[in-house]
């Protein structure tokens, strides 16, 4: 066959390559735990076609295409997180957003309950599980913000019982999509109220929407508080005593047999039991500020 009639491959140029990853970074490829998204090959080959780009290049072909750059190194890491950022912070949302709305006229099965929030997938499921997640997504908003929190005995429940309708649940919950890790916590919230309904539970408004009860202080904490006051009493005496303003003279007689301080000195027992402070003290700080984060 001569090579006029042979078929010729795309020879993809570095700005092609730039405008497949604009693509695959338009299409929402994996979700906040880094976790594949459903159907990102076609809003990506959707975004491709949108923004003009070569309709001899099939969808299996451009998604090679990006795995290829990634792999191979065609396009800089500099590159891809610049182009990353561009799609993100310029035309991210208003493009996704497009692409989104055409996807979703297509995919039976689908429905969207809002343009942003949760979003309900049930393309291959059963239609018991659908009806499901609407039920679990009407609850999510009607609880709107939840600034008001409720708590539930679910001690108080069979456990078979509560086994058999978290087990529903479940299979529900892969249905539904959310895109912020705020939407995650509040549907978590959801589903606890649906499955409590759904026991027959009495809700108990909790004071200032937290359920949490105060933690108590470990024993150790405690301990080391004390220690804390007693060194710097101690520090307080050693310090009066050398500005001779101390009135009561058995203390630090009794200073003397417990601390060296006729062997050391008194600066020197003063700056031990300050990095005595110091140390003490820094170790409870860490712990409050573990506590915090958490």
């Amino acid at each position: 066959m001569s090579s006029s009639g042979s078929l010729q491959r795309t020879r993809w140029t570095k700005a092609m390559n730039v405008a497949a990853m604009e693509c695959y970074y338009l299409s929402n490829p994996v979700d906040n735990n880094g976790r594949s998204v459903r159907g990102y090959r076609k809003r990506m080959y959707e975004s491709w076609k949108v923004r003009g780009g070569d309709l001899g290049i099939s969808e299996q072909r451009l998604c090679d295409q990006v795995r290829a750059i990634r792999k191979n190194g065609w396009l800089s890491q500099v590159e891809i997180e610049k182009i990353r950022r561009k799609v993100t912070e310029d035309v991210g949302e208003e493009s996704r957003n497009s692409v989104d709305r055409s996807v979703s006229v297509e995919e039976s099965g689908s429905v969207s309950l809002e343009e942003e929030g949760l979003f309900i997938d049930v393309v291959d499921g059963p239609s018991e599980v659908k009806s499901l997640c609407e039920e679990i997504v009407k609850v999510h908003d009607e609880l709107g913000d939840g600034s008001e929190k409720y708590k539930f005995a679910f001690k108080t429940v069979d456990r078979k019982k509560l086994s058999k309708e978290t087990s529903r649940v479940n299979e529900a919950l892969t249905y539904i999509r959310t895109n912020t890790i705020s939407e995650t916590n509040s549907l978590v919230y959801a589903v606890s109220v649906f499955i409590a309904r759904k026991l027959g539970l009495k809700n108990q408004l909790v004071p200032n929407g937290d359920g949490r009860k105060k933690r108590e202080q470990p024993c150790w904490k405690r301990r080391l508080e004390w220690q804390i006051i007693v060194l710097r009493r101690n520090i307080s005496i050693l310090d009066q005593k050398l500005k001779g303003a101390l009135k009561n003279e058995w203390k630090y007689r009794d200073f003397v047999r417990r601390l060296g301080i006729k062997k050391k000195g008194v600066k020197a027992v003063m700056e031990e039991l300050k990095q005595r402070l110091n140390a003490k003290a820094m170790k409870v700080k860490r712990y409050e500020q573990r506590i915090k984060q958490h």
